[in-house]
């Protein structure tokens, strides 16, 4: 093997000859060791056990020991001697190979980068998710809507928000909503009395209690939680669990600017003063309210200027189920579930506003309509139409799309 464009590396020094080899070892590439000795070459080649024990080989090395050297008994003659003459085993080292690495700060500006990635990627996607459920919960009021269009195609009047019986709007509509196996359980006439304030409370007829605790998806709000606070208590009594039997889809029953002996009378804003105005009375100038057979004729507002469902999904405290449409409809129905009156702007009167401010003397039937959707809330109008309407809305014109004949001229909203 020819030895062009090898360097002679520095003898170390001291003659012992395992340094040597030692030394010699060191710059070692191959599986074969070649020696020089002048023009003779001294070879050794190491044995099957030897190459099977080496864990990596590297190249032959070419090492020129000039003839002086050889004859005046230099060390490292001798040592080219022994190791052709196998006295001395030739020991492999192998290489040591260094690895590059992440030093600690590459890990962190990576780590912070990706910090900063996730920072500005998470609200994206958590707006992308919010816009499908507002999207979702949008097409939901609209076919509850329809719903009710085929309900007065079929009775010839809209749902109320409370029928005789106490059901809501949301349970007189289930043969159009596609839930008529929930509807044939059901009762729509039962016989109430002293004993039986509400059907729901009907012990007796397990199919009613079984409607009454089923749930129906279709009538929640996706953005809500879907265990939320239920009263599912008789008429009167308060057992509040986490369900997922509520429904957020309400009736608006009309708008309201007060609550006396005489409202009921007013052209614009009835409202009937049901238990003394205790539980903020109930109005009647909407489409659906208690006990209400509003028909189309009687939408002289325009129905797509006329609210028919609103959203009652944020905080309005312990409902009860889709089902209940007032506490009891044996007492003047006067505490409403499912609808309110437009009195306050959506999203302000909360049930923990009422709790927390009772100067505002915020009444049950007039909580706000709200929802978790950011700055508004759906409204579904009398010709099928939702939209989202915001929070910041002109008081006027949101009650002016409360009413159903009240005349008022609805600028842009």
């Amino acid at each position: 093997m020819a030895s062009e464009g090898l360097t002679h590396p520095p003898t170390p020094a001291g003659k012992n000859p395992r340094k040597l080899l030692t030394w010699l070892m060191g710059y070692s590439k191959k599986s074969v060791y070649m020696f020089e000795i002048g023009f003779t070459r001294a070879v050794f080649r190491p044995s099957a056990s030897q190459k099977a024990s080496r864990e990596r080989s590297a190249a032959a090395i070419v090492f020129p020991v000039p003839r002086d050297r050889a004859a005046a008994g230099d060390p490292l003659a001798s040592v080219a001697s022994d190791v052709q003459s196998g006295e001395i085993a030739v020991e492999h080292r192998p290489e040591r190979r260094v690895r590059p690495g992440f030093t600690l700060v590459e890990l962190l500006v990576v780590i912070a980068i990706i910090g900063v990635l996730v920072a500005l990627l998470l609200p994206a996607i958590q707006a992308a998710r919010e816009a499908a459920r507002r999207t979702q919960c949008l097409n939901q009021i609209r076919q509850v809507a329809l719903a009710c269009h085929m309900y007065e195609d079929s009775k010839g009047h809209f749902p109320s928000a409370a029928d005789e019986s106490g059901y809501s709007h949301l349970a007189q509509i289930l043969p159009f909503h596609e839930q008529l196996a929930v509807s044939g359980l059901i009762d729509f006439n039962p016989t109430l009395g002293p004993s039986l304030d509400a059907p729901w409370d009907n012990k007796n007829d397990p199919n009613i209690r079984l409607a009454y605790m089923t749930p129906i998806p279709l009538f929640k709000c996706p953005s809500n939680p879907v265990f939320e606070p239920t009263n599912i208590g008789e008429s009167g009594v308060n057992d509040i669990r986490d369900t997922d039997l509520r429904g957020h889809y309400g009736a608006v029953m009309g708008p309201k600017t007060a609550c006396s002996s005489t409202s009921a009378d007013d052209p614009v804003f009835p409202v009937k003063p049901v238990l003394g105005c205790s539980t903020g009375g109930i109005a009647t100038g909407g489409i659906m309210y208690v006990r209400s057979e509003t028909e189309f004729r009687h939408v002289t507002d325009g129905s797509s200027n006329t609210f028919l469902l609103g959203e009652l999904a944020g905080d309005i405290g312990h409902a009860r189920t889709w089902m209940a449409g007032v506490a009891d409809p044996t007492d003047g129905s006067g505490w409403v579930y499912s609808g309110k009156n437009l009195f306050w702007p959506i999203n302000y009167a909360t049930r923990e506003r009422a709790s927390n401010e009772k100067a505002l003397r915020i009444r049950e039937n007039d909580l706000s309509f709200n929802s978790n959707h950011p700055g508004g809330a759906h409204f579904a109008f009398a010709d099928g139409s939702a939209k989202l309407i915001q929070e910041s809305i002109e008081n006027d014109v949101y009650l002016a799309l409360g009413s159903r004949a009240g005349g008022e001229a609805v600028s842009d909203y």
